[in-house]
């Protein structure tokens, strides 16, 4: 008799429990000020997307997930909305930038994810049928650049993404890169120059993406010393059905003499640009994949910002979802922001 009444009691503090959470998730949806933050992020949000996602709820309560990759957390409002057909919900640093609404949404509703503030791009994308139970956005920041060919960081990171998948990212599958180093000739040491262009795209990056390897062996990444190379080129060689890459080789010519190796690492520095997604070319003659002469021993502050901003962004993230606002951007690049890129360069 006791063991059932304690079995009874147990089930209604479930019970219970479980109308607290329906009605978090309720006053969430409906936008209710108690799910506002002000409070920025903190030191431990500085990369949410590493953070894992909060558990799923039963699938009885009908709701799919919107998750927020803030990609510059030091600038990113605290309170973003939401809104998807009449669903209104906020992400912030106290809903971990998750937030649940209605599944299936409306057919033909327009989301709009409009960050709290000044500094970031608000995104507007309509999706004709339903989304999948879990969505990924980007909330990037605007940033002006200084250099005056591009009036801001966006600007750099479309023409650099356009050339492969339009305005959609399309890159590898997430896993370490393996590069095969190429093989040296009597005059160049070209594995050398490549493991040093290597190391400084991981500076660049924040993260070992890439993974030297002898060369010939097992790499979804190829170099060749090719003689019908004039001076270099990346070439795809196999991707998946949704166009992601699989393949490629980077050819780079045999005709560099003894004393080129600083030709040969900015060679290997524009095409493992063009390796890691960066398929486009730059109008900044400072920049390492300018496409007319490639002037620069090191991988610039702007490069490095918009790399990592590519390989922080959901796979298969559509740019033209991003909608400038009106009036120059209101951010400029620090010096620190500078130091950090500059230093990050070099081999």
């Amino acid at each position: 008799m006791r063991a059932t009444v304690m079995a009874r009691a147990r089930a209604l503090a479930y019970h219970a429990l479980a109308l607290a959470a329906a009605a978090a998730v309720a006053m969430l949806l409906h936008g209710c000020d108690a799910a506002r933050t002000t409070a920025g992020p903190t030191a431990q949000e500085a990369a949410p997307w590493r953070q894992p996602r909060p558990a799923p709820l039963s699938p009885q309560a009908a709701l799919w997930e919107l998750s927020a990759l803030v990609v510059d957390p030091q600038r990113a409002a605290a309170g973003t909305q939401v809104t998807y057909g009449r669903a209104v919900a906020w992400l912030g640093p106290q809903q971990g930038w998750s937030a649940w609404l209605p599944y299936p949404p409306p057919r033909g509703a327009t989301l709009r994810v409009e960050a709290g503030g000044t500094g970031c791009y608000p995104m507007r994308a309509t999706f004709v049928g339903p989304p999948p139970p879990q969505l990924s956005v980007g909330l990037l920041p605007r940033v002006a650049l200084a250099d005056g060919v591009y009036a801001e960081a966006f600007d750099l990171l479309v023409e650099l993404v356009r050339p492969f998948g339009g305005a959609t990212i399309r890159r590898w599958p997430p896993a370490q890169l393996r590069v095969a180093l190429p093989p040296d000739t009597f005059t160049v040491r070209y594995a050398q120059a490549c493991e040093q262009a290597i190391a400084a795209w991981n500076l660049a990056l924040g993260e070992p993406r890439l993974q030297a390897v002898p060369t010939g062996a097992d790499a979804q990444v190829r170099t060749t010393v090719a003689p019908e190379a004039q001076l270099a080129f990346t070439q795809l060689e196999r991707e998946d059905e949704w166009g992601h890459p699989l393949a490629m080789r980077v050819h780079v010519s045999p005709r560099y003499v003894v004393g080129a190796e600083r030709y040969v690492r900015r060679a290997y520095l524009h095409e493992l640009g063009h390796v890691l997604g960066l398929w486009g070319h730059s109008r900044d003659r400072a920049h390492i994949m300018n496409g007319v002469a490639v002037t620069s021993d090191s991988i610039h502050a702007d490069e490095r910002r918009v790399a990592r901003w590519l390989w922080a962004l959901p796979n298969d993230c559509d740019l033209s979802f991003y909608v400038r606002p009106a009036g120059p951007a209101p951010l400029t690049r620090s010096a620190e922001s500078m130091a950090a890129g500059t230093a990050a360069s070099h081999p």
